[in-house]
């Protein structure tokens, strides 16, 4: 599971990829709003038992360099 936070050209977009591949694409006009957002997501998936991986792990697992990855597991 990830979530990746994009500043674009009129917008701020999180991308969020389930675990089974799927992409959405959550657009906002305040980066406060993205990143309120964002906190939100993690917080709950946290809850469910998700725990969020190293950056560097992330990035070689999933072939990005930005954005909270999570893995099933505990804290």
């Amino acid at each position: 599971m990830s979530c990746e936070a994009r500043e674009a050209m009129l917008w701020y977009e999180l991308v969020l990829t389930s675990p089974d591949g799927v992409v959405r694409v959550e657009r906002y006009t305040e980066r406060a709003g993205m990143l309120r957002r964002q906190h939100e997501l993690l917080c709950a998936w946290k809850a469910q038992g998700w725990r969020e991986l190293e950056p560097e792990a992330a990035g070689a697992a999933v072939g990005v360099k930005a954005g909270r990855h999570l893995k099933p597991g505990s804290a």
